[in-house]
């Protein structure tokens, strides 16, 4: 579901945070919601009061925070950018678990449902048809590393363009792939799918 125009990024990010509450703490309480936000219990209460007039949460001074049944599906959608993004980030492109989770925390509210649904369906996609075969996320993770590790410019890029796609071309199936030899940082204790052949 896309955000409706009248919800902030920020009213997202209550509303996410109410929903994660309930589901792991059984309720939602201003204070623990500032506390989870990192924000004063003051500015919780003023947006709650916000959310409340747009009849996204049902709010009471002194009692626990729901959500509407509007309320509980941007809630979800959020989640579900969310959980596709860093599902993403962290299972396709490779990056570490805590900034795949930052960084989705912070594009979940500029995805729109429908771009987050072909994510999520590419993230199960390439789980289903790499189970066996991590070679092409082997392969990516060395050419990651390749252009990070390499300062020299033009020729030695060019050179590494031409490993890259024989790379690509070959799925680095073979103990001589390009990348694999020239990688110094990379060794066979360090990839699980080599280990398991030897």
């Amino acid at each position: 579901m896309d955000r409706p125009s009248q919800v902030s990024a920020v009213m997202e990010d209550y509303l996410e945070t109410i929903y994660h509450l309930v589901i792991e703490e059984g309720n939602a309480r201003p204070q623990k919601i500032a506390d989870r936000m990192k924000v004063h219990k003051s500015t919780v209460t003023s947006t709650l009061k916000t959310l409340a007039q747009q009849e996204l949460v049902n709010y009471a001074p002194y009692q626990a925070v729901t959500l509407t049944d509007a309320g509980q599906r941007i809630a979800e959608g959020v989640v579900g950018r969310h959980d596709a993004l860093r599902g993403f980030l962290q299972d396709i492109l490779g990056l570490p678990a805590d900034i795949a989770e930052e960084s989705a925390c912070g594009m979940e509210h500029a995805v729109t449902g429908e771009t987050s649904q072909r994510l999520a369906d590419f993230v199960d996609f390439f789980r289903f048809c790499h189970r066996e075969d991590n070679s092409w996320r082997n392969c990516f993770q060395r050419f990651c590393s390749q252009k990070d590790d390499s300062s020299e410019e033009n020729v030695e890029q060019q050179e590494l363009d031409n490993k890259i796609t024989k790379c690509l071309v070959d799925r680095c199936d073979s103990d001589d792939c390009p990348i694999y030899a020239q990688t110094a940082d990379l060794n066979v204790a360090d990839d699980p799918d080599r280990s398991a052949q030897q």
